[in-house]
């Protein structure tokens, strides 16, 4: 999604073209940064700069999320399984 209002964003400000305003935003958003397309004024950088920031705190956030929701169903997999330490630790350990 933030890549689509990214796109929108460039092609107003700077490329007015579809593959080249998705493939400038694909490419700073995932940080792989060929440069290829570089902005063309300051106004425009400083804009792209902030969207930037946001659209990699974003991607952050849903990682974050993600992990959370994983480890979560990951421990009660474990709890239900009876895969705790104290029962690893007696059954092998002893």
């Amino acid at each position: 999604m933030s890549i689509l209002v990214g796109r929108v964003i460039i092609m107003i400000f700077d490329i007015p073209d579809f593959l080249p305003a998705f493939c400038f935003i694909f490419e700073s958003l995932t940080t792989i940064g060929f440069g290829v397309f570089v902005p063309a004024s300051n106004v425009f950088m400083i804009v792209f700069i902030l969207y930037i920031i946001g659209g990699i705190t974003v991607t952050v956030v849903c990682i974050h999320v993600a992990e959370d929701i994983y480890r979560k169903r990951l421990n009660f997999a474990t709890r239900k399984l009876g895969l705790t330490t104290e029962n690893y630790i007696e059954r092998h350990l002893k």
